[in-house]
């Protein structure tokens, strides 16, 4: 503080912040849903641990553990909050972003009822957020495929259940199953009795 003649003074205090300090880990960085994180706290102070995974899942212990599933696609940055008997929070950012991936399977096809035989087209739509690398189907009569979109003839008469399984470059997995099989239906045999020789007017019977 300098005064009207130049003097000048000093006044100096010390200002102590309060509140509990730590870190923690975690033992995964990325997974395929559904995917399990354990999570360490690492503090020297009486405090109690909110956790706050960044999917909307938020928990609060005393535990220093604690495991979560992410269910869900997605890239999330958990964080830990420190929480003292006085009150004092300090919220502490997880080290790295935790990255889930996973796969949906889904699929179309061209006909679900044939008469006789007949070709029926597949067509995959599956989703995910990673690169899907594998396609296993099960097309109902004993015959797979690995194509994206196989076609295939059925020959006979027969309900034929369809699964599609698909696997992802990081090793997610899901499969699906048609509700209703395809269905070859034979077709009716049309036959007439009747005389082969009358006069006319005839009638057949």
């Amino acid at each position: 503080v300098s005064g009207p003649g130049g003097c000048t003074d000093t006044f100096v205090r010390t200002i102590t912040v309060r509140g509990p300090q730590g870190n923690f880990r975690y033992d995964r960085f990325i997974g395929c849903t559904p995917t399990t994180v354990s999570f360490t706290g690492i503090t020297k102070d009486t405090v109690s641990f909110i956790w706050d995974f960044n999917d909307g899942t938020v928990t609060e212990t005393f535990d220093s553990i604690i495991s979560h599933v992410y269910t869900r696609r997605g890239i999330y940055l958990p964080k830990m909050i420190l929480k003292d008997p006085q009150g004092c929070q300090v919220s502490i950012p997880g080290s790295d972003t935790i990255r889930i991936y996973g796969v949906t399977a889904k699929f179309g096809l061209s006909s679900q009822t044939l008469c006789d035989s007949g070709l029926v087209r597949f067509f995959d739509s599956s989703s995910s957020n990673d690169l899907i690398t594998q396609y296993n189907w099960q097309l109902g009569d004993g015959s797979s495929s690995t194509l994206r979109n196989p076609s295939h003839f059925y020959r006979a008469p027969g309900n034929y259940p369809i699964v599609l399984e698909v696997r992802t470059q990081l090793g997610c997995v899901d499969s699906t199953r048609m509700l209703a099989p395809v269905s070859i239906v034979e077709s009716p045999i049309v036959d007439m009795l009747s005389d082969t020789a009358a006069c006319i007017p005839a009638f057949a019977n």
